[in-house]
């Protein structure tokens, strides 16, 4: 995005997503959103980021548990709780930790 410099500013909502989403197409990209507080905004904003299954990645925190449920599309069976509890204070809330462990236990055998 840096070649378009200045212009970014100067575009309106719509143009910078279909910028946006054009320069994202035949790339890797890690994506920070930090702190949404809405459901809608979300919404929003992910159709700009292409799904290309090239191990792009998007981290978005949120305080909002209704927020946070967007995302999961399955429910966490209630023996692994206490263990996800486990894993999550170790990782002291960084939320690159937590993808990355939880990019490796959705990989993993389910035994």
């Amino acid at each position: 995005m840096t070649d378009l410099g200045h212009k970014l500013y100067e575009m309106q909502i719509e143009e910078l997503k279909e910028t946006l989403n054009k320069k994202l197409q035949c790339n890797r990209y890690l994506i920070v959103i930090d702190d949404v507080w809405e459901t809608n905004a979300w919404e929003e904003v992910r159709r700009v980021f292409p799904d290309k299954n090239n191990g792009s990645r998007i981290i978005l925190t949120t305080r909002l548990s209704n927020v946070a449920e967007v995302f999961g599309e399955e429910c966490c069976p209630s023996e692994l709780v206490e263990i996800g509890i486990t894993i999550a204070k170790k990782c002291k809330g960084l939320p690159l930790a937590l993808v990355v462990i939880g990019g490796l236990l959705n990989k993993a055998e389910k035994t």
